[in-house]
């Protein structure tokens, strides 16, 4: 990535300096401690070459034993059937309509762009939709439903309506999904589409848009204005839609964050691609769920959806934000026996979550999961393996219960080093999970006592009781008793800027500083001593280390100075984010000036451009003066830091008009050629310093009515112009969001 107009390349060093903490018994402490440690050059990028994510918790750590596992099961899951090249491929891009006049229906329609090299394409459309329209299809006189390309138009395109309103049971009108009018929430409909090249069939590529405000993804789709709130996480995206007619009871960005904790931490299956959350207004449209996630029903690096209602809380067990994230994680199917599996560990895993977040404490989880082997709620004699027997949660409740006690016994067998998430993992992917091939997958990871108490308590009427805080200590800390946690927050700070990093996967200029937060917590009833572990780039750099009695906690600041460009991969407590350092350039463009900017007739004109140097070091630049699309003139300067010097260029102008000149990076002059009249030299034009507009920050408009918040570090380079007053920045800091910004977006395209 060359970002030579400035005199900026990022390369592949490793030099960075690590600044962490011992703290000796900072018991209820509310502020932080930090020491500097020193880090060897070894973590630099080409140590990383080829590593993959770290572990995101201690039982992770055989997360790729468990994939490879279930990838030995989907060995035989490949293509059924010979496919032709990507250049094959047949495109279908939808576009998807509000249709006022009719509420509960939505318009589709479907253009597809199909290659020379394809000789025939047959479309259906959903079994209830109405075709409206076709262009370049001709219609299938037995089948309805079904189109026949003809083969003279490369991009044929259909219009249908579909109805969307889904209705629960009872005589209350409780929505699934719905067309209100002004906003709908639906399931997302699409052709079926078969296409072949030369007797193969070729693959379809579909992308998913919206007419007026909105947001289409292949499994969901919300018509309406609306903000964004994205934020991407080692296992990728996550971005949470909020409608304008939703009011986010927890805060859009208080469930954003929690949804990336969620995929930090949660390594249960399908870990990767990105999760798209919608809002559902609850004061719009009464719905029947509290949350619902659709099946995308595709690979795992294709999107995932859910919607859950806006009034849902955070602070509660199983809150049902992270509820329907863990579906979207589950790459298993079930059989009749295993159903129960879907909704017990979308439940547990969700009161994990909280409790782990510290959203509620022990005593509130306690209490949740207890009420599955409690006779008062209805579930304790219900045999998970029989759905006939079951009530109206038995999976919920008593599921939830029998997993954590599996979850926990596994730990405990295993020394930490596997959990249930070790056992989903190791689920096939190419067929139904039967109950004998999860049992098994339940003693490949512990022994035959867990394995036999988990067949006893998914076959039988028998309930088992809930663990205690020492219990929960025991098994869940790999330290003993010591809970410890990230603060959900990265902290910034340096020349260009102070405060918090919006993303677990960000860019900062080369000499910020990035701080985290660590918190220990001793659970347990005995002191305890802890070491753990802070890697860069694959390679331990320091260990945090002390020691905490019952009840205390102690609260550590680990800080990193990054001295040279590079990709930093940091894991500290089970948890990693991403950054990437980036050398700004530091020689600035002052001004820019002509010697007259007023002439007669033509004649020469000397352009000038005053430099100045502001870093810690020598360093050369190119001043480059443009006009218009072309170059005329190019200077290579060396300077050490404060010097300043003058670059000049002359050009000569023979035509009336008007003609602006531009140095990169700095400032604009404009130069007029009068057929009559007298020149009036001197004027100067120097570059606007006006920095990014708050518009930028806080959200931009994105279609009609609807306006989009994107957590990154991306910011538009700041734009000059003539007359302005004050100093350029030139190459120097204006530049630093650009660049941030181009080497994070490259970043994310190769994490998609």
């Amino acid at each position: 990535m060359d970002w030579s107009p400035y005199g900026a390349v990022a390369v592949l060093l490793c030099s960075l300096l690590l600044v962490g903490a011992v703290p000796a018994g900072a018991t209820g402490a509310t502020g932080f401690d930090a020491t500097d440690i020193d880090v060897s050059d070894a973590v630099g990028g080409d140590a990383a070459a080829g590593a993959g994510d770290a572990a995101a918790g201690a039982d992770d750590a055989a997360a790729g034993a468990d994939d490879a596992a279930a990838g030995a099961d989907d060995a035989a899951a490949g293509a059924d059937g010979p496919t032709n090249s990507a250049s094959d491929a047949v495109s279908v891009t939808y576009e998807y309509r509000l249709t006022p006049a009719e509420p509960g229906e939505i318009e589709v329609l479907a253009t597809l762009s199909v290659p020379s090299s394809v000789t025939s394409v047959d479309v259906w459309i959903p079994s209830n939709a109405t075709l409206s329209d076709r262009q370049g299809f001709e219609r299938d006189e037995d089948t309805p439903s079904r189109l026949h390309w003809d083969a003279g138009d490369a991009t044929p395109s259909v219009t249908f309506t579909v109805p969307v309103n889904v209705t629960g049971e009872g005589s209350r009108r409780r929505y699934y999904s719905v067309d209100a009018g002004s906003m709908a929430l639906f399931d997302t409909p699409r052709l079926t589409v078969d296409a072949l090249a030369d007797g193969s069939r070729v693959d379809i590529d579909e992308r998913f848009t919206t007419a007026g405000p909105g947001y289409a993804t292949r499994p969901l789709t919300y018509l309406g204005p609306h903000e964004t709130y994205t934020t991407s996480t080692p296992r990728g995206t996550v971005t949470l839609v909020e409608p304008a007619a939703a009011n986010i009871t927890a805060g859009p960005r208080a469930v954003r964050d929690a949804l990336a904790r969620a995929a930090r931490t949660l390594r249960i299956g399908n870990d990767s691609g990105p999760v798209v959350a919608v809002a559902a207004p609850q004061r719009t449209v009464e719905w029947a769920p509290e949350g619902l996630t659709i099946d995308s029903d595709e690979d795992e690096t294709r999107t995932e959806a859910f919607w859950v209602r806006d009034d849902t809380r955070l602070d509660e067990p199983g809150y049902t934000w992270v509820h329907e994230y863990v579906h979207t994680r589950q790459a298993f199917e079930t059989t009749t026996r295993t159903r129960w599996l879907t909704e017990a560990s979308g439940t547990y895993y969700a009161a994990l979550d909280a409790l782990d977040a510290n959203r509620i404490d022990f005593g509130t989880f306690r209490d949740f999961l207890t009420r599955g082997g409690s006779d008062g709620f209805g579930s304790a004699d219900d045999v998970l393996a029989d759905p006939k027997t079951w009530g109206s949660r038995t999976d919920y409740l008593k599921g939830a219960l029998v997993v954590g006690q599996i979850d926990r016994r596994i730990r405990l067998a295993s020394d930490g080093s596997h959990s249930f998430a070790s056992v989903l993992r190791r689920l096939p992917r190419d067929r139904p999970t039967g109950i004998d091939t999860f049992l098994d997958a339940v003693g490949a990871v512990s022994n035959d006592t867990v394995r036999e108490f988990a067949e006893r308590q998914v076959r039988s009427e028998t309930a088992p009781s809930m663990w205690t805080v020492r219990e929960h200590a025991q098994a869940f800390d790999s330290t003993g008793g010591v809970d410890y946690r990230l603060r959900d927050r990265v902290s910034i700070s340096g020349a260009y800027r102070n405060g918090s990093l919006p993303d677990w996967e960000s860019t900062v200029a080369v000499g910020e500083r990035v701080s985290v937060d660590v918190v220990v917590r001793n659970v347990g009833g005995s002191a305890h001593n802890y070491s753990l572990p802070v890697t860069v780039n694959s390679t331990t750099t320091s260990e945090l280390s002390g020691r905490v009695g019952p009840g205390e906690t102690d609260r550590i600041t680990v800080n990193w100075t990054f001295g040279s460009p590079d990709r930093y991969d940091i894991s500290i407590v089970g948890e990693e984010f991403t950054i990437v350092a980036v050398r700004p350039p530091f020689t600035t463009v002052t001004s820019v000036a002509a010697n007259r900017t007023q002439l007669t007739g033509g004649g020469a004109v000397e352009l000038s451009a005053t430099v100045r140097q502001v870093g810690r070091e020598a360093e050369t630049s190119t001043v480059t003066f443009d006009q218009g699309l072309g170059t005329v003139a190019e200077h290579t300067v060396t300077l050490k830091r404060n010097e300043t010097t003058t670059v000049n260029a002359t050009v000569t102008l023979s035509e009336p008009g008007t003609y602006e000149y531009r140095v990169r990076g700095g400032g604009t002059v404009t130069v007029t050629v009068n057929a009559t009249g007298t020149a009036t030299p001197g004027a100067t034009g120097t570059p606007d310093t006006t920095g990014p507009s708050d518009e930028t920050a806080d959200g931009t408009a994105d279609g009609a009515g609807k306006r989009t918040r994107t957590e990154s570090d991306s910011r538009p380079a700041n734009r000059s112009t003539t007359g302005g007053s004050g100093p350029g920045f030139g190459l120097g800091a204006a530049t630093l969001a650009a660049l941030v910004g181009g080497a994070l977006a490259a970043l994310r395209r190769r994490h998609r």
